[in-house]
């Protein structure tokens, strides 16, 4: 996550990264999990999200369903 005017992203305290938790018309909300504390961002701060690539097996395109 980059703020506008920064040059580097955002980082988390011990993390690599935030947890998205979600977002409302003009905040966004994030979570340090080492911190054990969420942000509110105001949205005309945010610059970008960028999801971390998934690792492991690529997701498939649509949802898997279990039967039993």
């Amino acid at each position: 996550m980059r703020l506008n005017g920064e040059a580097a992203d955002l980082r988390a305290s011990g993390a690599p990264t935030w947890t998205y938790l979600g977002a409302v018309s003009n905040y966004v909300f994030v979570y340090d999990h080492v911190a054990k504390q969420a942000m509110i961002l105001p949205v005309n701060a945010v610059s970008r999200i960028q999801p971390e690539p998934v690792k492991g097996k690529p997701a498939l395109p649509f949802p898997v369903v279990h039967l039993h």
